[in-house]
């Protein structure tokens, strides 16, 4: 049975102003013009959920839970558009309630991620068990500790460096880079917990 029938044909030809026999033989349809305003307004949009769905990743926050989001800084468009997508938004993002906090606002409460110049900022009272999480993260930032010294290990030692082909020393650096941010990363949000529980 073929996929478009004679008789669906029939019906979507005149409504689309489709002339000939078969699909098949219509002119590959020809993009329109392209509206930069709405590609800036869905990569804005892109970026502002990705943001929060990495800090809810990072705390290990179910994506059902809904957030308390906060906006700090960036442009007059930024706030245009936080506006404009509210509803969006709060839908996608899973966002209970948000506001703009003044530039000079308190964020240590807060877990922040730069959209351009604007920071996206989520509360983090009453998201997490902060004990939980903090032994949590401390594992993690122990093994993490572990294989960056064997990283700096493998790196300090100069009969390494000097015989093993150049793309494996490379490695080895990518590696300690690696583990180096997400050393950085882990105590930062231990930081941010310790803060929440004082």
């Amino acid at each position: 049975m073929p996929f478009i029938t004679e008789e669906i044909w029939q019906r979507l030809r005149e409504p689309l102003g489709l002339q000939g026999e078969t699909i098949m033989l219509q002119p590959y349809p020809v993009a329109g013009l392209i509206d930069n305003e709405a590609e800036d307004d869905i990569h804005w949009l892109q970026s502002v959920i990705q943001s929060i769905r990495n800090i809810r990743a990072e705390m290990n926050v179910s994506p059902g839970k809904p957030l308390d989001v906060a906006y700090l800084g960036g442009t007059q468009a930024d706030r245009d558009r936080q506006q404009r997508f509210s509803g969006l938004l709060n839908a996608l993002a899973r966002i209970s309630a948000s506001e703009w906090l003044p530039d000079d606002a308190d964020t240590g409460e807060y877990s922040v991620a730069l959209v351009n110049d604007m920071k996206v900022l989520v509360s983090l009272k009453g998201l997490v068990d902060v004990d939980d999480e903090l032994k949590r993260l401390g594992k993690l930032l122990d093994k993490e500790k572990i294989d960056l010294k064997k990283s700096e290990g493998k790196l300090g030692n100069k009969r390494f460096v000097d015989n093993a082909p150049a793309a494996v020393v490379e490695q080895e650096q990518q590696r300690l880079a690696a583990h180096q941010t997400k050393v950085s990363g882990f105590e930062a949000q231990i930081s941010k917990l310790k803060k929440l529980r004082d």
